[in-house]
């Protein structure tokens, strides 16, 4: 048990280390002895990541998606992507995170981490409605989590087709900014360059 145990923990040393593809092997030995919700959760961050690794840079920054490892907070690292057409490699890990997270998710019906990745997966799948559902699901456990806040902005903006829903999103990220949201900002600049209000995304 203690060997495996060190699996989990080796597995999380690597992930911060940016060493996604070892992390994976750790996980997936963990797994085989003790399939949990921290596993799977940890399963789907580092698919998460490789699928990332595919994108070209441009694709990889142009928002900040959070995603969160299970039991190691210091380790938080965010993500930045978009929707639209991606490399195959990329889709196959974001469905292998996919699963992972919903696993995870379904185990604990208080688990908001989970729940805030998979509306990650799916912003960067470019399937929207998902990513709201995630995100609502996770709002009813805590309203005020900010990184399902600013999710909710970023999916808002992207969601409807026929809709400008550009100065809702905006409006919604100012207010986290305000209050001190260091992702807000960020997407909130990157929305107002989209937009070519430049002078604007400096403020």
């Amino acid at each position: 048990i203690t060997a495996k145990v060190a699996f989990f923990k080796a597995g999380i040393q690597l992930t911060q280390f940016g060493r996604f593809k070892d992390a994976q092997y750790l996980f997936e030995a963990f797994a085989q002895s003790f399939p949990s919700h921290e596993v799977s959760t940890n399963l789907g961050y580092v698919h998460l990541q490789q699928a990332l690794q595919y994108l070209p840079e441009e694709r990889r920054y142009q928002f900040w998606l959070p995603a969160q490892l299970v039991d190691a907070p210091e380790l938080f690292m965010a993500t930045r992507g978009l929707k639209g057409a991606l490399p195959p490699n990329a889709v196959r890990h974001l469905r292998e995170a996919e699963k992972y997270f919903e696993k995870a998710a379904n185990a604990r019906r208080d688990d908001i981490p989970s729940r805030i990745n998979l509306a990650s997966v799916y912003f960067q799948l470019g399937e929207f409605y998902k990513a709201r559902a995630s995100v609502e699901e996770a709002r009813v456990l805590d309203e005020n989590n900010v990184d399902a806040l600013v999710l909710r902005a970023l999916i808002l903006n992207e969601q409807e087709k026929d809709i400008d829903m550009w100065p809702v999103a905006t409006r919604l990220l100012r207010k986290l900014a305000d209050k001190g949201s260091l992702s807000a900002r960020y997407n909130l600049a990157r929305l107002y360059q989209k937009r070519g209000r430049d002078a604007d995304a400096k403020s």
